[in-house]
């Protein structure tokens, strides 16, 4: 920490100075001494004198930089001339040798804390993390560091803390603060100053009677930033001793090692500094998995969800291309068109949370067409999840909305938006490859016709497979196909008679239609190994872009 002209008037502030003159800011203060008597000047040291010394000196003290000088007679004119000169004029009464041990004192206090952040550092290079941030804190501080996360979950804890405060022990007990306590924080605009990047302060409002941690010295709060993106929160619960001249620079300090280490964090890193993001990734990384304690979150946060509930993912059609910021972009637009919905940067994907009344559609018609147009224009592409309920679940789902993804590109290719219902049997199938022959599996008849080269066999294959898939509009199929309805029931007669089946039969259809499933994998995953040779079963049947389902 270096030393400022400002922060020496600060320092001397109860002693009555007064700045006067700000005029050389980049030459930093190393040291703080007398008036040397026919000494020479060092111009990065801070003399303190009276004005009857300085007039005595004449010009011997133009090579002053940072100047404190005792007004006991009417300072020189000359004084007034250097304009690189940092001077701060004390009353008469004042002391030099008070302000010299003053000044001493602060330089005093950053040995000690140069001392502190040297234990720290080695503590983080042995992994001990923000435990020694928070431990070592409190030998400096004399009382004990809270680090929370923006979602006021507990990161780290001075250990060995024995207070007598109920409220206070419970939150240490369950890691998380107490309703009446953020209530409190939100009352006081506390979380808002922290956000917007207010330097430490000490809050000495809160009481007893106001049902939260009673701190005798007040808390000391401060925001933790990365980048310049509010990440964390460190607070000192004043109720050991008084906090020191320089509690609140320590703790400045403090802020900035718990930032290095939480760089080391992929999490912390990509967070914007929205209040829920920490929550969702503990849901992601299942580290939040008790029911009761989510909705306590929720709560907490003041979020309030609808019952139905997805997960969409979205990611560069080329994950492998570099990262340029366009995650950073994406977060604030895909929330407009999303109205509701929270969004996190996890594994390299952008990762919604929507929230659906019951029986609504997951996306309605504007959200869709606007979600598409954002998505195209930048190429990217989006998986949507099953509808569910219980966030304790969430992670599961994120895997079906990346599933769907990557399933989606691989059978269908078009297509920006995949919803995992379309995809499911597929990802079912793709279990099963490992285990199973996926080809013995398939109809042999139907096999038959998909490996024919003859036309006619592809003309049935394509006629039985538009029947099944809406067999109870045999007119509009006809239609579809260019055909009369008499020619499409000769067809029909003429696949039950080479294939060997009932077409009327409900597990004959099931079978067929699983078949017909295992010949787009299949075709997808031959499609993938030979990428320049689409196979032939690709054309029998056509792809449906999940965008339009």
């Amino acid at each position: 920490m270096k030393l400022t002209i400002e922060r020496v008037t600060s320092l001397l502030t109860p002693q009555g100075a007064q700045l006067v003159r700000a005029g050389s800011s980049q030459v930093v203060i190393h040291a703080v001494a007398a008036l040397p008597g026919g000494g020479s000047i060092q111009p990065d040291l801070l003399y303190v004198a009276s004005a009857s010394e300085l007039a005595d000196c004449g010009g011997e003290a133009l090579g002053i930089r940072h100047l404190v000088c005792v007004a006991d007679v009417e300072p020189p004119a000359w004084l007034m001339q250097p304009e690189d000169l940092n001077l701060i004029l004390l009353p008469a009464a004042a002391e030099p040798a008070a302000a010299i041990h003053k000044v001493q004192g602060w330089f005093a206090a950053q040995r000690r804390f140069a001392q502190v952040r040297e234990d720290i550092l080695d503590a983080l290079f042995a992994g001990n993390g923000l435990q020694a941030i928070a431990d070592k804190g409190f030998e400096l501080l004399g009382n004990p560091i809270f680090i929370n996360d923006t979602s006021l979950k507990s990161l780290a804890r001075s250990r060995g803390v024995v207070v007598d405060d109920p409220t206070m022990n419970a939150i240490i007990e369950r890691g998380y603060l107490d309703q009446r306590t953020i209530n409190s924080l939100r009352s006081d605009r506390i979380l808002r100053k922290l956000a917007d990047g207010e330097p430490p302060f000490i809050v000495k409002e809160w009481s007893e009677a106001r049902g939260i941690p009673y701190a005798k010295y007040g808390w000391l709060q401060a925001g933790v930033r990365i980048r310049g993106t509010f990440v964390a929160i460190l607070a000192v619960f004043g109720c050991f001793e008084p906090y020191s001249d320089y509690a609140i620079e320590w703790v400045e300090g403090l802020c900035k090692l718990a930032a290095i280490e939480l760089q080391k964090s992929e999490f912390f890193i990509q967070t914007h500094g929205l209040i829920y993001e920490a929550l969702i990734n503990d849901l992601l990384e299942r580290r939040l998995t008790d029911t009761k304690t989510i909705q306590l979150r929720l709560k907490a946060l003041e979020i309030v969800l609808h019952p139905d509930l997805y997960v969409v993912s979205v990611r560069r059609e080329r994950q492998e291309a570099a990262r340029d910021g366009a995650h950073h972009i994406s977060h604030s637009r895909l929330r407009e068109i999303l109205p509701g919905s929270m969004s996190v940067d996890f594994r390299g994907d952008v990762v919604l949370l929507l929230s659906r009344k019951k029986g609504a559609p997951v996306l309605g018609e504007e959200e869709r067409a606007d979600l598409m147009d954002y998505l195209e224009s930048n190429k990217w592409v989006g998986g949507i999840s099953n509808v569910f309920a219980d966030l304790s679940e969430m992670s599961r789902y994120y895997l079906q909305s990346v599933k769907s993804l990557e399933l989606g590109r691989q059978i269908d290719g078009a297509g920006v938006i995949h919803h995992y219902g379309h995809y499911a049997i597929f990802h079912a199938l793709e279990a099963c490859a490992g285990e199973v022959d996926l080809q013995e599996i398939c109809h042999p008849g139907l096999r038959q016709l998909a490996e024919s080269d003859d036309p006619a066999d592809r003309e049935l294959l394509q006629t039985l497979y538009r029947y099944l898939s809406d067999w109870k509009n045999p007119t509009g199929v006809a239609a579809e196909l260019h055909i009369h309805r008499n020619t499409l029931f000769y067809r029909i007669n003429k696949i039950e008679s080479l294939l060997g089946c009932d077409l009327h039969r409900g597990d004959v259809i099931f079978d067929l239609l699983l078949s017909f499933k295992l010949i787009r994998y299949l075709a997808s995953v031959d499609a993938q190994r030979s990428p320049l040779l689409l196979s032939r079963q690709a054309l029998l049947v056509p792809t449906v872009s999940s965008d339009q389902a």
